[in-house]
């Protein structure tokens, strides 16, 4: 992977949040390490935004010769919402 980029909106970016993140991706993408570009990744409190009690986790992934994977998540939990959101990245990979 050449690039991670994580912003957040309404969320407290810690450590732990940080490493689970590294961590997913690294496990999910790693042997995929040279077809991926960038990765985006975006986490929202929907409360901010809706006044619902969700986070979500938005995900855009740049790939060699292939068009932008994207997907989004929501979960009462940043942390699910994240692993959730990686794995659903990686189903659509491999069915691009």
């Amino acid at each position: 992977m050449q690039e991670i980029d994580i912003q957040t909106y309404g969320i407290n970016l810690n450590e732990p949040v940080r490493k689970h993140i590294l961590k997913r991706l690294h496990s999910v993408f790693g042997y995929d390490k040279n077809r991926v570009n960038k990765i985006i990744i975006k986490l929202y409190d929907q409360s901010e935004i809706d006044h619902a009690t969700n986070m979500a986790c938005y995900i855009k992934i740049y790939i060699d010769d292939k068009s932008p994977i994207v997907t989004k998540l929501e979960s009462l939990d940043i942390l699910s919402a994240i692993t959730l959101a990686i794995e659903r990245a990686r189903i659509k990979l491999d069915k691009s």
